[in-house]
């Protein structure tokens, strides 16, 4: 019998774009539940095993302070990221019926998570994957708090809850800082897969952190998105595919480009119905970086953390 698989996302602020790709990647996972914790209030092709809970970020951050049992550092919603591990215990109402839990980002593209992520494999882990981009844990109470237990006698999940920075916890963090490190600690046994693809954000040509250089990637990488599946492809083609578990295509602004169906095409800023174009090159080529504004965007807050940092060192 399948595992029942929650999945919780949290969003404030106006949703972008590409949230409709997203929604119809879930809908194409009918056996796994989505709960979405929202402020925008706009109606968008929810699909059955998708509800929408509106609640603002003040509630979500009481309710998560209430949780701790201490006022947390959590001001504003990116800072969400490091508090995700608690999501087992805010949303526990939600996902109490499941046997497994977990959270994920909304600027993904999902391909077919039970073809990627078997019965077995649920079964022999406590956690599964181990980015914030998408994480499963078994739903059971010494997993939904292993997150509070200390590393070397320290209580690493308060350094993480009270610091204002994004500290990475939800993921591999900084030293022990690390719900990783936690796991490992413990030798609680976590799923490791190099089954999805990262997209490194500097890039306008999709170049994913987490591929082999032996894959020899160039400038015109896609996705094709096929009933439920998703692909990898150098050239839109259909030979020499790889298939992939999710797409995170984090910090780029994607637009859709019409009405989407049963197939697919992710560009570097588009998002294409139908099948690849014969003129796909136009899509993919390199020179449209620079008409690219969340590009500047991206480098501009980082100039401006960095400027931040040298003068508060001096």
């Amino acid at each position: 019998m399948q595992s029942r698989i929650s999945i919780i996302c949290t969003y404030f602020g106006r949703i972008p774009e590409y949230f409709e790709a997203f929604l119809k990647s879930c809908e194409y996972n009918p056996s796994i539940q989505w709960f979405f914790f929202t402020d925008d209030v706009r109606e968008f092709n929810y699909p059955p095993n998708f509800k929408r809970v509106l609640m603002d970020f003040e509630t979500l951050t009481q309710k998560i302070d209430e949780v701790c049992g201490f006022k947390t550092a959590l001001t504003r919603p990116y800072k969400l990221t490091d508090f995700k591990p608690v999501y087992g215990l805010v949303f526990s109402d939600y996902i109490k019926d499941a046997d497994f839990w977990g959270f994920c980002d909304i600027d993904l593209v999902f391909g077919d998570i039970r073809g990627f992520l078997s019965t077995e494999i649920l079964k022999d882990h406590d956690k599964i994957l181990d980015r914030g981009h998408l994480t499963l844990f078994k739903n059971k109470i010494e997993i939904n708090t292993l997150f509070r237990q200390p590393i070397r006698n320290k209580l690493v999940y308060k350094t993480a809850f009270t610091n204002s920075s994004h500290l990475y916890f939800d993921e591999w963090g900084k030293g022990d800082v690390s719900l990783n490190r936690i796991f490992e600690y413990y030798n609680n046994p976590v799923y490791l897969a190099n089954i999805f693809h990262d997209l490194n954000p500097t890039k306008y040509s999709f170049k994913p952190f987490n591929t082999n250089p032996s894959e020899n990637l160039n400038k015109h990488n896609c996705y094709i998105w096929k009933n439920g599946h998703l692909y990898f492809t150098k050239n839109g083609s259909m030979t020499g595919i790889k298939e992939v578990l999710y797409v995170h295509f984090q910090k780029r602004k994607i637009k859709i480009n019409g009405d989407l169906g049963d197939n697919f095409v992710i560009v570097p800023n588009e998002i294409l119905p139908g099948e690849p174009p014969a003129n796909l090159k136009k899509y993919t080529d390199p020179k449209n970086q620079f008409l690219r504004r969340d590009f500047w965007e991206f480098y501009a807050r980082g100039l401006k953390r960095k400027t931040k940092k040298l003068f508060k060192g001096s």
